[in-house]
């Protein structure tokens, strides 16, 4: 079986086989700053987009995967500007995908509407 990114192995016994087990962000040590640089980043893009129990199980992956290609992105622009050795080319490829994943959950930010109609109309709410 080909190596994937983000599957490890489990360890086996002699008796057992080796399964896969797929990582995922509650994985992640959340003390690392790349950690928290992709979970702020993954709550600031889903508060943009309404919130994150607004959006379907598809936007929402789409949402982890932009944070955390940015924090890839941004760690390697970094390290470049430091004078460190990276691929320019994976960087590239990369920040491709990050936009093409962005623009399916759309660039803008959508508004959120928090206006109670009822308290409106007797005049209990506030005018935009």
């Amino acid at each position: 079986m080909p190596d994937l990114p983000g599957v490890q192995p489990s360890k086996a016994t002699h008796s057992q086989s080796t399964k896969a087990r797929l990582l995922t962000l509650a994985d992640l040590d959340g003390r690392t700053s790349a950690a928290q640089m992709a979970y702020a980043l993954r709550d600031a893009i889903a508060s943009d987009l309404g919130g994150m129990d607004s959006l379907s199980a598809l936007k929402r992956e789409l949402v982890n995967s932009v944070a955390i290609m940015s924090a890839i992105v941004t760690d390697a622009n970094a390290r470049w500007l430091r004078g460190e050795p990276v691929s320019l080319a994976e960087i590239a490829t990369l920040s491709n995908a990050r936009r093409r994943d962005a623009q399916l959950l759309g660039l803008e930010r959508v508004a959120k509407d928090i206006t109670d109609l009822d308290a409106y109309l007797s005049g209990g709410a506030a005018c935009p």
